[in-house]
């Protein structure tokens, strides 16, 4: 403060004690700025504890993992909410989407990849009402549930918890890449364990025969019911029309192609989330059939997704050719299809 103002506010408030004043002034500055310091050091403690407490609560959500000992990887399971019938002490393994449709009848359930992932379901006295499967701990080649208090969703309340207490079956899907082909799961504590195997799932061990010629125009996500579907299209208005039925026509339009020399076929097939990549045709016989090699990820989920091929071939290459079969899939309950190649020998 200068002297002019010292002067001017002695001449405003004469009885006020102007260094008295001040130095309480700066007293209540650096007591204001210790205070501040404070505040920002909680505030930048609370954010740090936020960031753990969100990490392990996304975790608790996700896909449990632990240390699989004697198998060497990790037990990467995902919790299913599905109302499932089961006896105390029942451990069930479902390899298959027949076994799966039939286990949730009614209920709307994720369509699981069975290719690469396994259903567990195991019956015990832990309620569902307000605990959660958070994954599995392995120890000597035996599976044990470990479960988190609080449901994924909204807590269905006490009452309804009490009347719940009956045998709960809590269901997981399990990465089979994590999986021995024999093990125990013990589906409680105290619990007697019960052994399971898992069958091998088939590879495709076809190579590609590289005299068929063809090119991978666009790959879409189609609707679950699409797969199996096969068309083989050979002119330019069928193109568009079915571009447009299959709902590729969304995002553009139909593509130019020579149709004169080219083939084109739309095929659907199931899988993850990450689409398969078509390596080629064999040629067995008269018959053409695709050969895709699956991305197994498990970053790439749980769940069937179907995807569309856009694919042409060239005519000369398969002319002698007279079908393409697209094969199902037993495990995720998809027939074969077959279609006739005619139009190959041209317009």
């Amino acid at each position: 403060m200068s002297d002019l103002d010292r002067d001017e506010l002695g001449a405003l408030a004469p009885g006020i004690d102007i260094e008295a004043s001040l130095a309480l002034f700066e007293r209540r500055r650096r007591r204001d700025r210790r205070r501040r310091r404070r505040a920002l050091a909680l505030v930048c403690v609370a954010s740090l504890i936020g960031l753990a407490v969100a990490a392990a609560a996304s975790q608790d959500r996700g896909a449990g993992r632990a240390v699989a000992g004697g198998h060497g990887s990790e037990v990467v399971s995902v919790t299913l909410e599905v109302d499932l019938d089961g006896e105390l002490g029942d451990v069930r393994l479902i390899e298959d989407a027949a076994t799966w449709r039939e286990a949730v009848a009614g209920q709307e359930a994720p369509r699981i990849d069975f290719r690469h992932w396994v259903v567990v379901a195991l019956t015990n006295d832990v309620p569902r009402c307000d605990h959660h499967l958070r994954g599995f701990d392995w120890d000597d080649g035996v599976l044990t549930p470990t479960f988190v208090e609080g449901r994924l969703g909204e807590p269905e309340g006490p009452w309804l918890c009490l009347l719940a207490a009956r045998p709960e079956t809590h269901a997981a899907a399990i990465h089979r890449a994590d999986l021995p082909p024999a093990f125990d799961v013990r589906p409680g504590e105290g619990a007697v364990a019960r052994a399971l195997v898992v069958e091998a799932t088939r590879t495709t061990t076809a190579e590609p025969d590289p005299a068929v010629g063809f090119e991978v125009v666009d790959v879409r996500r189609a609707p679950p019911g699409r797969a199996g579907d096969l068309r083989v299209i050979e002119d330019d208005a069928t193109l568009r029309d079915t571009w447009a039925e299959l709902g590729l026509g969304q995002r553009q339009t139909a593509p130019a192609l020579d149709l004169d020399e080219q083939l084109v076929l739309m095929l659907t097939t199931s899988g993850g989330a990450c689409p398969p990549e078509l390596r080629g045709f064999t040629v067995e016989g008269h018959a053409l059939a695709p050969v895709f090699r699956p991305v197994d990820d498990v970053t790439c989920g749980h769940e069937v997704t179907a995807h569309t091929f856009v694919v042409t071939l060239d005519r000369a290459s398969v002319a002698e050719l007279e079908s393409i079969v697209l094969d199902g899939d037993t495990l995720l309950g998809i027939a074969p299809t077959t279609r006739d190649l005619d139009a190959a020998q041209g317009p």
